[in-house]
């Protein structure tokens, strides 16, 4: 074990090891982006086509809000999918209760 020395990158516990590692959070942000503005111009069109000629503006939730709604769940998912602690159902439905908690 005394001639047994560890590798380079043994020690360097935040040195990506695969390339995927590398490139995901690039992915995360190209799925992130366009899908949370496509969320915010279907919320702008529901409450355009819901308003009434009584009702003078509807509130509309915030491009932030449904960036964050987007980002923050799929960042966690995918965390605790690489890690094993989470299973992709439990992923799926904390993405769906983070929406509905943030977004209502």
């Amino acid at each position: 074990m005394a001639g047994k020395h560890p590798a380079p990158n043994d020690s360097i516990s935040w040195v990506p090891k695969s390339k995927w590692n590398t490139a995901l959070p690039i992915i995360i942000i190209v799925i992130t982006i366009p899908l949370s503005m496509l969320l915010w111009l279907g919320n702008l069109a529901f409450s355009f086509f819901k308003s009434d000629d009584s009702v003078q503006h509807i509130e509309t939730i915030a491009p932030t809000r449904w960036f964050a709604a987007t980002l923050i769940p799929i960042v966690i998912a995918t965390w605790g999918l690489k890690r094993k602690s989470l299973t992709l159902s439990g992923a799926l439905l904390g993405k769906y209760l983070y929406y509905t908690y943030v977004c209502t």
